[in-house]
């Protein structure tokens, strides 16, 4: 089933959301909604860190428990991916990214959508 997330927004946030979710490959079957929550989330422990909220310790363990599933390669592919797409880019390791200029406007156009649905109810913190 196809639906518009973003019906609900004023046209100009919902235009720039459509073209950030068609640019990311995110169509609108399976859980769109999911996926975009959770690629903010890890943009959000990104920038958080890099911003010196948190130690490296605590960031790794909030890391690892966010994106680290049994399989090695779903943990690898999430860092390719965003790399890929121009939201993070990395020295010696992929997983040890920051965030690009695009990385970050990608993190407050989400913030902004869910703080939206925050606002009319529609999820929670």
């Amino acid at each position: 089933m196809s639906y518009d997330l973003f019906e609900n927004m004023s046209e100009g946030k919902a235009k720039r959301l459509r073209k950030l979710q068609d640019e990311l490959g995110i169509c609108s079957c399976g859980n769109p909604e999911d996926t975009l929550f959770f690629i903010r989330d890890v943009l959000q422990l990104m920038e958080d860190y890099n911003k010196d909220k948190m130690v490296w310790e605590e960031f790794y363990d909030k890391k690892e428990a966010l994106v680290k599933a049994d399989n090695e390669g779903l943990y690898w592919l999430l860092w390719y991916y965003l790399d890929d797409k121009g939201l993070t880019e990395h020295g010696g390791n992929v997983s040890g990214c920051w965030l690009t200029t695009k990385g970050y406007e990608v993190l407050v156009m989400l913030n902004e959508w869910i703080d939206d649905l925050r606002s009319k109810g529609e999820v929670e913190d």
